[in-house]
């Protein structure tokens, strides 16, 4: 070998040891540490990044090697000119000087390998996993996000009525969700629901839409409403309907209704057997509550008026004939006394008829009280009698009834029960509203079954809307009935752990099938307000969002203002009468008119007709007078006029609220003669004479 050569390695080797040896072995330093020292034996099982690792560690311990020489060459020059001990010692310097950076730089490699594997691998698998191009797979619902998704309910709903089908709602996407024709006459309805949650909203809707399609409806509404019966009393006032506004908890306002008076004998005497708890109930009771029954069924015959006060007076007479036979009416007499008390409930004539209404289509909106247990079975008593009336006239009447029931907890009975299971087919839907499941297990009638109350009602109702605000057991029961899909999900992601305690997701997954609701109990809790959840038979469960119907109630009208009188002139300051004006001279007749009979030459003047005497008060007037129905005046008060029916004129038709004011009877005044002599000139007719 060429001695030249190698004299220029080794003076080579010599001059760029320090600092070039010591910054190579840093830098080779650093990459073992951040790669790892092992493995550097592939494995089949490795994967192709980690057969890269290990040609990378090779490498970086073939540089150790080529050091390893290097150092020995410099030693070894240096040993050629001094010596080996000098050489070593200034080896030995070398290092001590450059030992602390050695060290620096194998403890930093250490902690940029350490938050590496702590902090940013798990950083960057989880940014690669994100981007990862992965199969299609569903998610289960969580809470979280179903607490961000809201439905549409800022629009105006009579934009989306449409013949032949009842809408009722849009869906998530804003698209209208309709019922058809069967699903509403055929089947019967429930809306469930929290205060302020939608109830109110989907029966201004649903009503709404009864009225314009011709029924008849009756809606009963304990709490009262501030905008249902405007909405309703202006759609039967479009559609040409009698509307009937019945308030039996405001003794203020006109209106009565007699519970025992309508329907036939048998009808009365079963509703009054009902709502006075007289029917048998498998008890000890049932033999006293059959001898009341039977000391009262006299009272329901035939031409019998079985008024409240007329059937108290009866039985207080058979008590008083005999006090031994007549306890079993002391819980019935007892009852009876406080309902007379009620003047509404007490109507000297025949107060509201449910007859009349149902013949004629009438719209009727009643309100009571939840609170008042002889209003709620007042209330219970009306409900009965329209659902008996409605099968006895199914024949007789023209139109589909359209029965709502707010707050059906405190108003159900079990003829409710029995008309929801069979009333279907005598032309009546019935639409019921509560608050949740559970208010139907503790029915406000004690002597019901809460479970078989619930029963009944979600099995008859078809149709149900169930709004936010639920309890837990509401939104499993909406969860069950709403059937179950199957979705594609992952069941297993694996993560590994690293030695720095950091986690990676691992490069395989698991698929599978699981069964989950269609609409699930943490998408019913996280419904918005006006918001709610539409099942229907063979139909998927949807989501739907109720609007209010817009509606601005009409002003009331100023009362006139009374006229100032003026104050009497002095005496003194009097000024005596003009003299009377001589009559003008008559006009002479048309040819051919025939010759006024007068003692005079001279035609007489005709007497001027009198004013026209003032209309009755009458509250939004109908221009069509149609035929009465309803209640029959039961007061005779004169309180002008009422507000309540607003197409009933009120000079001949008789109360279909309860108690109108009767128009106090004016006298027609007969036009007098003229001064001049003749016969009397004929006057024109008064306001009156026209009505």
């Amino acid at each position: 070998m060429n001695m030249g050569f190698i004299n220029d390695t080794l003076r080579l080797s010599m001059a760029h040891f320090e600092p070039g040896w010591f910054y190579a072995l840093m830098a080779i330093i650093v990459a073992l540490v951040a790669c790892g020292f092992t493995p550097v034996v592939a494995s089949p099982v490795m994967t192709e990044a980690e057969h890269h690792w290990v040609f990378v560690r090779r490498l970086l311990y073939f540089g150790l090697l080529i050091l390893a020489g290097w150092l020995a060459i410099t030693v070894a020059a240096a040993a050629g000119t001094t010596s080996v001990s000098f050489a070593m010692a200034a080896v030995g310097r070398a290092f001590g000087r450059w030992w602390p950076g050695l060290l620096g730089a194998f403890v930093a490699a250490l902690m940029v390998r350490l938050i590496y594997h702590r902090y940013g691998g798990p950083f960057v698998s989880r940014i690669w996993r994100g981007l990862r191009v992965g199969q299609p797979a569903d998610e289960l619902s969580d809470m979280r996000s179903e607490l961000s998704k809201e439905v549409a309910s800022d629009y105006d709903p009579r934009t989306f009525y449409k013949a032949g089908k009842v809408f009722t709602g849009c869906d998530e996407n804003g698209a209208p969700v309709y019922l058809t024709d069967s699903e509403w006459y055929d089947t019967h309805h429930m809306v469930v629901g929290a205060t302020r949650f939608g109830k109110g909203k989907t029966f201004q809707i649903w009503a709404d839409q009864a009225v314009k399609r011709g029924d008849a409806v009756f809606l009963i509404d304990p709490k009262g409403d501030k905008f249902l019966p405007g909405i309703i009393e202006e759609a039967a006032t479009a559609a040409g309907k009698r509307f009937i506004s019945l308030d039996l908890a405001n003794e203020t306002t006109p209106g009565s209704y007699s519970p025992f008076a309508g329907g036939t004998p048998l009808d009365r005497r079963a509703r009054f057997f009902t709502i006075m708890e007289m029917d048998e109930r498998g008890t000890d009771a049932d033999h006293y509550k059959a001898l009341a029954r039977s000391m009262s069924m006299e009272l329901f015959r035939e031409g019998e008026t079985p008024k409240i006060r007329t059937v108290l007076q009866a039985l207080k007479a058979k008590r008083d004939q005999d006090e031994e036979a007549g306890k079993p009416l002391s819980t019935v007499i007892a009852r009876l006394e406080e309902w007379s008390e009620y003047e509404k409930l007490n109507p000297k004539k025949a107060g509201f008829s449910v007859e009349q209404s149902l013949l004629n289509g009438a719209v009727v909106y009643v309100t009571s009280s939840i609170d008042n247990a002889v209003l709620k079975g007042a209330t219970r008593a009306l409900i009965v009698e329209i659902l008996q009336e409605s099968k006895r006239l199914q024949r007789e009447r023209e139109t589909k009834l359209s029965l709502f029931i707010d707050e059906l907890r405190f108003l159900v009975s079990k003829p409710v029960m029995d008309g929801l299971a069979t009333i279907a087919g005598a032309g009546v839907n019935m639409s019921v509203a509560f608050q949740n499941l559970g208010d139907l297990l503790a029915p406000d009638d004690t002597r019901l079954d809460g479970r078989s109350v619930q029963q009944s009602v979600t099995v008859n109702s078809q149709v149900k809307v169930v709004f936010g605000g639920t309890d837990f057991e509401t939104a499993e029961y909406v969860a069950e009935a709403s059937g179950t899909t199957i979705k594609t999900v992952r069941k297993f992601e694996g993560v590994e752990t690293n030695v720095a305690g950091g986690e990676k997701w691992a490069g395989n997954r698991t698929l599978g099938d699981q069964e989950e609701a269609v609409i699930t109990a943490n998408r019913v809790l996280s419904l918005a307000q006006f918001t709610g959840v539409l099942l229907r038979p063979r139909q998927l469960a949807q989501i739907v969002g109720i609007a209010h119907i817009t509606f601005t109630p009409k002003p009331a009208a100023p009362a006139p203002a009374p006229e100032a009188t003026p104050a009497p002139a002095p005496a003194a300051a009097a000024k005596p009468a003009p003299a009377a004006k001589p009559a003008p001279a008559a006009k002479p007749a048309a040819p051919g008119a025939p010759a006024a009979k007068s003692k005079a030459a001279a035609a007489p003047k005709p007497a001027p007709a009198p004013a026209p005497a003032p209309a009755p008060i009458v509250a939004e007037a109908s221009p069509e007078p149609m035929p009465p129905v309803g209640a029959i005046d039961d007061d005779d008060d004169d309180r002008p006029g009422w507000a309540y029916a607003a197409d009933i004129p009120a000079s001949d038709a008789p109360d279909v609220v309860g108690e109108p004011v009767k128009p106090a009877p004016r006298k027609r005044k007969k036009a007098k003669p003229a001064a001049s002599e003749g016969g009397a000139a004929d006057a024109a007719p008064s306001s009156e004479a026209a009505e």
